[in-house]
């Protein structure tokens, strides 16, 4: 009997799974940075191309996908404009915030030995 429960919750689990996966609005191939340059390289300007990604850019941030940011930042720096203040700013937030998580998982690396050692 309770293996028929633990089969029947897995299947739920599944099923539901790959339900969000398919519903999500970001499940598409431009939800990474690489999506999202992939889709700037059509547009005719590159100034429209600069908008389009900072407002991307941003997006990642907002969501916590911080390397995306990240990425695409470092994208319009190295190859669309160099001296963009607003993709600086938003490379240096998003890697802070980058830092900021390691540190986090360090610390609860070491208080997770910690308890280990004890």
């Amino acid at each position: 009997m309770k293996k028929i429960i633990l089969q029947s919750i897995f299947v739920v689990f599944l099923v539901v799974a790959i339900g969000c996966q398919q519903a999500s609005p970001t499940a598409g191939a431009s939800a990474t940075s690489g999506g999202v340059i992939e889709i700037s390289k059509s547009m005719p300007s590159p100034q429209q191309k600069i908008d389009y990604l900072l407002t991307q850019a941003k997006s990642f941030y907002e969501s916590k996908k911080f390397q995306d940011a990240v990425s695409t930042a470092q994208y319009v720096l190295s190859s669309l404009d160099k001296n963009s203040v607003e993709a600086k700013n938003l490379l240096e937030k998003a890697k802070q915030q980058l830092q900021a998580a390691v540190q986090s998982r360090v610390t609860d690396v070491k208080k997770g030995l910690e308890g280990i050692v004890k």
